[in-house]
């Protein structure tokens, strides 16, 4: 019996502190994304770049605001579907464009999605939609983006955005980021279709509630002490019942 109860609370004891281990590793995560968004938020900050952040790697460039002279390319194009502005279905248009200024050594493609455009006729505006432009958004790695996406059967159609494997797919040499472009957009707020492509983006900087984690794992922590410590006493008490009553 002394042996059960050992083992008990030794088990106890190892579910308390792995739990509270759980708790304080959600902390130091915690204390890195707030180093990370605060870093994030000095690059909005900062001057859009220019053709030079092609030599960036995604985790440099990522959240940096652009304006890029380039030559957008007409074909080959994507189009990532179920996509909504003010109810209208519609797509939104990859295009691979080139930057004639980058600099040696960089990729002189890059990813852009330009934005919305209506489900009727899209093909025929996307091809409309080549030439010498420029551009102005951000930059996202695509490591952020990239999902398992199934085969598009005809090589442009897309249901989620895998900056990657559309990469792949057009045969672009870009960066391992890309662009998104047009001007912020405010929280909830959609582009406005008057214009097309409708482009923007929305800044937020998304996060995980670590504090909310690390605080349920050492509720879960305390939880198993104390209802451990009060399972062993009333077993304690229990057996030491039993044994007055069985001396009588």
């Amino acid at each position: 019996m002394r042996l059960k109860i050992l083992l008990t609370g030794l088990l106890i004891v190892f579910g308390v502190v792995n739990l509270a281990r759980l708790g304080l590793w959600q902390l130091r995560r915690n204390d890195e994304t707030a180093a990370v968004v605060a870093e994030l938020k000095e690059r909005q900050a900062l001057p859009p770049g220019g053709a030079e952040l092609l030599g960036l790697t995604g985790d440099e460039a990522n959240f940096r605001r652009l304006r890029l002279d380039v030559v957008a390319q007409a074909e080959p194009y994507a189009l990532l579907a179920g996509r909504y502005v003010g109810g209208e279905p519609g797509y939104h248009l990859i295009q691979r464009v080139t930057v004639p200024a980058a600099p040696p050594g960089a990729p002189n493609e890059l990813l852009v999605d330009r934005g919305w455009i209506p489900l009727d006729g899209a093909e025929e505006r996307a091809r409309s939609l080549g030439g010498p432009m420029t551009l102005s958004g951000v930059a996202r790695a695509s490591a952020e983006f990239d999902a398992e996406a199934p085969p598009s059967p005809d090589g442009r159609r897309w249901r989620v955005m895998a900056p990657t494997t559309i990469r792949e797919a057009l045969g672009a040499k870009t960066p391992d980021w890309f662009m998104i472009a047009g001007e912020p957009l405010a929280e909830g707020e959609q582009p406005k279709p008057d214009v097309l492509p409708a482009s923007g983006y929305h800044n937020t900087i998304r996060t995980r509630p670590h504090l909310e984690y690390a605080w349920t794992w050492f509720g879960l922590s305390a939880t198993l002490g104390i209802a451990g410590v009060v399972a062993l006493w009333v077993s304690q008490r229990a057996r030491a019942e039993s044994a007055e009553t069985g001396s009588n």
